[in-house]
């Protein structure tokens, strides 16, 4: 059955691509990272989140002045805005709770954008084969073996999962 096993890798990592291989060979679920953004990146956009936040707190501070200005001086006549400043305030109060934005290059969006959609091309590749290497591992089967996995009380859950590797552990 190794021998088997080792065939079927090899042959699986030809017609399907390296990663569902990998996933067979090793018996273990093949994770893809993510992109992520470089050191040089991820630095800048500290600074940037420093920057923008301490602008949000500035803000704040500056309509909460003009806010018990409004009130002091107009004895609450002025409803309109005062809240008018309360919204402002309250936006200020959300966006302080909001994640900041990454501040990109053209080239880095484009650079970022491409990686992205390479890690979903690769994530969706590897979905998709999943079930053609179950059929290919169920196909190499004799009817003996067949016939016994169909019997293992955890059959149900590994014919509709198509997951290789479930597959492999009614084998052995």
């Amino acid at each position: 059955m190794r021998t088997t096993q080792e065939k079927i890798g090899q042959y699986v990592g030809i017609k399907y691509g390296e990663d569902i291989a990998n996933k067979l060979m090793n018996k273990a679920t093949v994770t893809i990272p993510p992109p992520v953004y470089s050191t040089a990146i991820l630095l800048r956009h500290q600074e940037w989140e420093r920057h923008v936040r301490k602008k949000q707190v500035n803000l704040r501070t500056a309509l909460d002045t003009k806010l018990a200005q409004l009130r002091s001086a107009s004895g609450n006549q002025d409803a309109v805005a005062i809240a008018e400043v309360k919204n402002q305030v309250d936006d200020i109060a959300y966006h302080q709770g909001q994640e900041v934005p990454y501040n990109l290059t053209d080239s880095e969006k484009l650079e970022y954008g491409n990686e992205s959609k390479a890690h979903s091309q690769r994530v969706a590749t590897l979905e998709k084969h999943r079930g053609n290497v179950y059929a290919l591992i169920y196909g190499q089967c004799t009817q003996i073996l067949q016939d016994k996995m169909k019997q293992d009380k955890n059959w149900a859950t590994v014919n509709v999962s198509y997951k290789p590797l479930e597959l492999y552990k009614l084998i052995e």
